[in-house]
């Protein structure tokens, strides 16, 4: 990663990148994702194939990678809510665009912690391999299905001053 202007960026910050932010109740940003799909290229399979433990890396138009995720921490915004109902604010936009898009599965390298998150949010999280130290983490590779489950645990709750 390089930064520039004070900004981070990579080599998958390019034209088939797309970037998701999802917003609480009161429409004030609660963080957001880069999706790319994985026949351009991804991160699992060029930067972190370890996690794949020998399986290939998806390759699919209908596979798409999400990364860069970030939540909005800020004190002074109204997205002052838990970190849970941040992810799926963020998971929801992904899913619109995903639906939009004939997106079948979204993957994701993460720490142990943030796949925790994932799971906490309802959503029924997928591991293709076994977690594996990165740097100071451990990480693994996972994935969601845009399936029905999925669909009706982000698209279906109604937005409430405590979500």
């Amino acid at each position: 990663m390089t930064g520039r202007d004070g900004h981070e960026y990579d080599r998958f910050d390019d034209a088939d990148s797309i970037y998701v932010l999802g917003t609480d109740c009161g429409d004030a940003p609660s963080g957001g994702w880069r999706l790319r799909p994985t026949h351009r290229g991804s991160m699992l399979g060029e930067v972190f194939p370890q996690l794949l433990a020998g399986a290939p890396a998806p390759n699919d138009p209908s596979v798409w990678e999400i990364s860069r995720f970030v939540i909005n921490r800020s004190r002074r915004s109204r997205a002052r809510l838990e970190p849970k109902w941040k992810v799926r604010a963020v998971l929801r936009e992904a899913v619109r665009f995903g639906i939009d898009n004939q997106i079948s599965r979204f993957v994701f390298v993460v720490s142990l912690a943030v796949e925790r998150l994932l799971a906490h949010t309802g959503l029924i999280v997928h591991r293709i391999a076994a977690p594996t130290r990165i740097g100071c983490s451990m990480s693994v590779a996972c994935w969601i299905d845009l399936d029905a489950h999925t669909r009706a645990l982000l698209l279906k709750e109604k937005c409430t001053a405590s979500n």
